[in-house]
């Protein structure tokens, strides 16, 4: 068996529907998989898996210390349009790191439904006022892979945030 490290997304896709490679897990970024499924080359299966993706906060940074804050980010992102537009309907909302099918998942843990006006009014109560004319309540950074899709999230990540006053610096690593 030969294995192939292929770094770009549309070669790897290309490599697939051509017949250049016979396998490939995980890999197809979720805008080809439209492409990709009505290809006479290749099946590609899809079932509920384990990864998650999730934003990591600093705990140690002022702002973000604040549990008040990270509450407002949580109610501040719709992650609906995400899922349906960037990744295609190819996952679900989490309520934690364990899946549903996983033995150990709680399916009884707070969650936070988009809610922006509940996060703007979060934002107030932690002291972060939205002040007048365009600027900030603040500025966070958020740092991602180079991976478009991921990058994608970020943008409208970036978004969403503006919409309750949070400034937002993409920067990938």
């Amino acid at each position: 068996a030969e294995f192939r490290v292929i770094p770009n997304d549309v070669t790897r896709v290309l490599e697939l529907t051509r017949g250049g490679i016979d396998l490939l897990q995980n890999s197809v970024p979720p805008d080809a998989l439209p492409r990709s499924t009505d290809n006479d080359c290749c099946t590609i299966l899809r079932q509920p898996g384990i990864t998650y993706s999730y934003l990591g906060f600093n705990l140690k940074d002022p702002i973000l210390s604040d549990r008040r804050v990270r509450a407002a980010i949580a109610h501040a992102v719709h992650r609906d349009p995400i899922i349906a537009y960037l990744l295609h309907g190819a996952a679900r909302p989490a309520t934690g790191l364990l899946s549903p099918q996983n033995w150990a998942y709680a399916k009884d843990v707070a969650t936070y439904p988009y809610d922006p006006a509940r996060a703007r009014a979060l934002l107030d109560a932690a002291g972060y006022r939205n002040p007048p004319g365009p600027a900030p309540r603040f500025t966070l950074t958020y740092k991602t892979s180079q991976n478009r899709t991921r990058r994608r999230i970020a943008e409208v990540i970036r978004t969403q945030l503006a919409e309750v006053g949070i400034d937002v610096a993409i920067r990938g690593y």
